[in-house]
């Protein structure tokens, strides 16, 4: 019996510890946008999913003026957030997003934030 209520224990804590890890990087979102002079680029983005409470994990490409690309992810945006950059084919960002950076997207007035990161690879 004691065995069960520790395997349970155990099942318990790793939904909490896996289920607030994407909420680790929103925490971070203040830090990311102090003294930010948003500026739009052109992304693209994979067909994504409905997450648990209206947020879910999305992938795509945030490009360049001069017709490069990187990688981007964003681990926890919103189903709005990710439906306006699609229809916009554009995300504001809080600062250039170069390679291998965590920073905050969104639309500036507009309560659509999520945290964004950068692959470091570009093409």
């Amino acid at each position: 019996m004691i065995g069960l209520s520790i395997i349970g224990s155990l099942i318990g804590w790793a939904i909490v510890v896996f289920g607030t890890r994407e909420q680790l990087l929103v925490r971070h979102l203040p830090k990311f946008m102090a003294g930010v002079e948003w500026t739009p680029f052109e992304v693209t983005l994979k067909p994504w999913g409905v997450g648990q409470g209206g947020h879910t994990r999305a992938d795509g490409r945030v490009w360049f003026g001069d017709a490069t690309s990187s990688p981007l992810s964003m681990p926890n945006a919103s189903v709005d957030l990710l439906a306006a950059a699609h229809d916009a084919e554009a995300l504001w960002f809080s600062e250039r997003p170069e390679p291998a950076k965590t920073l905050a997207v969104g639309f500036p007035g507009y309560p659509l934030l999520a945290v964004a990161k950068v692959s470091s690879v570009r093409t």
